[in-house]
């Protein structure tokens, strides 16, 4: 098993990262349901444009698993 390792989110990380808010329950996501994925996509893109906002993901092997 490889080790996890933490790293800056990137553009090519959405469909992972949908997937993994879809497991998500409603409470930890508030609004998720009701939001499309244009939207979604949208807020992702502008939080990986903004320096003040890292977000991160770790990584086991080359599968996103948080």
């Amino acid at each position: 098993m490889a080790a996890i390792r933490l790293r800056e989110a990137r553009t090519g990380d959405f469909a992972a990262l949908l997937r993994l808010l879809d497991q998500m329950d409603e409470s930890m996501y508030r609004g998720r349901g009701h939001a499309g994925e244009g939207d979604i996509r949208a807020l992702y893109e502008a939080i990986l444009a903004d320096p003040d906002q890292p977000l991160l993901v770790a990584e086991d092997g080359e599968r996103l698993v948080g």
